[in-house]
């Protein structure tokens, strides 16, 4: 009502201007001199332009139209040409013309260009109506583009409203109109529209919006079609039902009025469809917001950000990139099988030990409500209940960690009851067990697997083999035993007192104790490395000194020295107080495989433009950024050997009981309380790989038991087992890459001397040249033993006197009172 009372308001305006300045002139005439003059005064300027524009534009485009009107999305391949992923925006199916029904070609012509089939590109007839209307009306009320103009204006301009984009889009409608025939006109557009929910194309949108081909659409399956193209966020039946059913009826009517279909038809084809398609729409959109799976999709990701930095966010969707990485889709594919695997198993360890133990407090709960009745009077013994409660929550440290905090070492108080119920039980439910994996080639630098999460998903985009910054926990020691061997303060062979130490800090005890809380008396430095033992790892940095440790971590892990001082503060740090991704980590470990030298990671190695023309090459551009000696080749070879002991008698030992059987070396790690698990190791061959569990939230254990040789080295044992048994690859030994300077010699496996014929257990040990024992074992003799805790004296007291910092806890450490 009130678009009619506007346009009358303005024909009325329009008669008295014409009155007052000519007074002789009927409106009528005044009309019709305007849309002649101004048909005339267009087609001049039109003219004038065309040839402009025929001289700046090149019509070779147009040849390319079917090209150019859909974008090409970034593909992404592998290492050895394999296809890893596309990236789109848009989801696509292009169809031929006679692969569309001719009802959805009839229900376009009808509401976009009732003359399509007989126009050459623009149509005169339709552009005078159009100006009239809207002069009438004072306002843009119809458009005067026919389709060809639509698809010009898609795919050769900006869009943007001005008169020499209408000229432009004119021009190459006709020059379309020239190369094209009528049904290659409509196939491209059909194919180019864009339908909303990420459909481009009438097949696409019949899949999205119908759940079927656009082939077999119905009459009124097409106008609903026809009618979401006119604007997808106001007329698709996903946004507003209501628009949709308006707008479909309205291209019905449009229909009957061309013949297409008969008038007395238009509400039975409305009131039948709309009866049977109303509820299938949930179902519908719950199809469209199924994520759609993609190989490696974390890599993916991590590939997109830096191709987004380099050329910006449209390259990466419509530029028809082809990027080849450094990924080996064979190796990303295992590595996801098995991390999935033991991710799983780990999940479900959790969840079980979480219900027994929220059944051994609920067990209690009456015991403590009526203790907290009776403190009062009578102070009860808690030993036996303690015992009890302990064995009965024995699966959850959480369960003796808090009954052990709220009961206290004499009796049981009024306030237990109380703080017992502020542990929330439903606390699990939000927690789910993460993970991550990254493989890298030691010898190129290749980033060759990238697993960033247990799941990738608009709500779990955080890659945490590359974002996530976790305590490292005993995959530290190799970088600890290194910095030490390096500066020839201990050998493999060197003996330690595995035992109980207190250290003291402004008043505070501090007792580092071994995973298992037992000791194991006088054991050498490779022992101590294979066992994992806590203690000796204390006591060589105590030997050391921080400022050594500083020196070789900050280029372990490319550190400043702010960063090393941070984390590297205190005793504790021996433990894997260290905080770094998966990635950072693995090429840390690289130094190993190199012997002594630290490759840079690389992801991308070229990028192409859709015709092939490479644009980036990152190899020969940045070429392999290797950094200077680490640490020695011969430091290098000898913990590698040691780490070969954690695998196949140590830790790791899991490796091997999967089935794996070639040549590495690595080592576990477990961070306080069981809040992240790792295995870190190497084949001899060069692969390096990082793998990592835990909760997002650091501060959540994962439960006892939840080590790195349980969950994490397993996952490398079959990772490795399958890659290199489907392709029988040989791994050669580790001793084939003994550099100089290295002597073997059979030494006693308790005191690290030269073994003698008495020695119970003799082993041969790798030594950097001058290093060697020179004494024969004097803990082993033919008659009785000497006085072992004479020998631990005189080894103690033999102890490197230049260390270069002395440990005296003058800093303050949040980590060394953690432990």
């Amino acid at each position: 009502m009130s678009n009619s009372s506007d346009v009358d308001g303005d024909g009325k305006m329009i008669k008295r201007l014409v009155r007052l300045f000519l007074p002789n002139v009927t409106l009528k005439s005044f009309l019709k001199f305007v849309v002649i003059f101004t048909f005339i005064f267009s087609m001049l300027i039109a003219i004038f332009l065309g040839i402009l524009i025929a001289t700046v534009y090149d019509p070779v485009q147009v040849k390319n139209l079917r090209y150019l009107a859909i974008p090409e999305p970034m593909k992404i391949y592998d290492q050895n040409g394999k296809l890893i992923s596309e990236l789109f925006v848009e989801k696509r199916k292009f169809v031929s013309y006679n692969e569309i029904s001719k009802n959805v070609v009839m229900a376009f012509v009808s509401v976009e260009d009732e003359d399509f089939f007989y126009h050459r590109g623009i149509s005169v007839q339709r552009i005078i109506k159009a100006f009239v209307k809207n002069l009438l009306s004072g306002k843009i009320k119809e458009g005067a583009s026919t389709i060809t103009q639509q698809l010009a204006k898609r795919v050769f301009t900006t869009g943007e409203r001005s008169i020499l984009r209408k000229l432009v889009e004119a021009w190459y409608a006709l020059q379309i109109e020239k190369e094209y025939s009528k049904e290659e006109i409509m196939e491209i557009y059909l194919n180019q529209i864009y339908f909303g929910f990420g459909a481009y194309g009438v097949e696409m949108a019949s899949e999205v919006y119908l759940g079927k081909s656009a082939k077999d659409l119905t009459i009124p399956e097409a106008a609903l079609i026809a009618s979401i193209a006119k604007g997808p966020n106001v007329y698709s039946p996903f946004v507003n039902i209501e628009n949709a059913k308006k707008r479909q009826y309205l291209v019905l009517k449009r229909m009957a009025s061309l013949g297409i279909i008969p008038e007395d038809k238009i509400d039975e084809y409305y009131s039948n469809f709309w009866a049977s398609y109303t509820p299938m729409i949930s179902e519908l959109k719950l199809k469209v917001a199924e994520i759609t799976s993609i190989n490696a999709p974390f890599f993916t990701e991590y590939i997109r950000t830096i191709i987004a930095q380099l050329f910006g966010d449209e390259s990466v969707y419509k530029s028809g990139f082809k990027v080849y990485t450094t990924l080996d889709l064979d190796k990303q594919i295992i590595a996801e099988k098995y991390l999935k695997k033991y991710r799983d198993y780990a999940q479900k360890l959790y969840d079980d030990n979480f219900s027994r133990s929220s059944e051994a407090y609920m067990k209690y709960v009456d015991l403590l409500g009526l203790v907290n009745q009776i403190t009062p009077i009578l102070e009860v013994r808690t030993s036996s209940t303690l015992n009890r409660i302990k064995e009965n929550v024995k699966y959850s440290y959480y369960a003796l960690s808090m009954i052990s905090e709220m009961i206290g070492s004499e009796s049981l108080r009024a306030n237990s009851y109380d703080e017992f119920l502020k542990f929330s039980l439903t606390e699990k439910t939000k927690n789910r067990i993460e993970c991550a994996l990254v493989s890298v080639n030691s010898k190129n630098g290749y980033i060759e697997a990238m697993i960033g999460g247990s799941e990738f998903s608009p709500v779990n985009r955080f890659n945490r083999a590359i974002q996530a910054k976790r305590q490292l926990g005993s995959a530290f020691k190799p970088f600890l035993y290194s910095s030490a061997i390096d500066s020839r303060l201990i050998t493999a062979a060197t003996p330690f007192v595995d035992e109980p130490i207190e250290y003291t800090y402004q008043g505070n005890v501090w007792s580092p104790k071994n995973y298992e809380g037992n000791y194991q008396g006088l054991t050498t430095v490779r022992d101590a490395l294979k066992l994992s033992l806590n203690i000796v790892s204390v006591k060589i940095l105590e030997r050391i000194g921080l400022g050594v440790l500083r020196s070789y971590i900050s280029k372990f892990f490319n550190l400043s020295n702010d960063e090393v001082n941070k984390y590297i503060n205190s005793m504790a740090s021996a433990l894997g107080t260290l905080e770094v991704s998966p990635l950072e980590v693995a090429t840390a470990f690289t130094v190993f495989p190199r012997m002594g030298t630290r490759i840079e990671p690389i992801a991308i190695l070229r990028v192409e433009d859709k015709y092939g023309k490479v644009i980036k090459d990152f190899v020969s551009e940045s070429g392999q950024k290797v950094s200077s000696q680490v640490i020695s080749p011969q430091t290098a070879f000898i913990v590698s050997s040691m780490m070969k002991d954690v695998v196949n008698h140590g830790t790791g030992i899991s490796v091997r009981n999967v089935g794996f059987t070639g040549e590495c070396a690595g080592k576990t790690g477990t961070s306080s309380y069981w809040r992240d698990a790792w295995f870190v190791g190497f084949t001899t061959d060069g692969l390096v790989t990082a793998i990592w569990f835990g909760f997002d939230q650091s501060s959540v254990s994962m439960g006892r038991g939840m080590v790195g040789g349980a969950i994490a080295a397993p996952v490398f044992g079959e990772y490795m087992r399958d890659y290199y048994a489907t392709r029988n690859k040989y791994l050669p030994p580790l001793e084939i890459n003994m550099p100089s300077g290295i002597v073997s010699v059979d030494v006693c496996t308790e005191s690290g001397k030269l073994a003698t014929p008495f020695c119970p257990k003799v082993r041969k040990e790798y030594f950097i040249t001058g290093t060697e024992p020179s004494e024969r074992c004097d803990l082993h003799s033919s008659g009785k033993n000497e006085d072992v805790e004479k020998i631990i004296r005189d080894i103690e007291k033999n102890k490197s006197k230049d260390q270069e910092e002395s440990p005296s806890f003058d800093k303050k450490s949040k980590d060394f009172l953690n432990f």
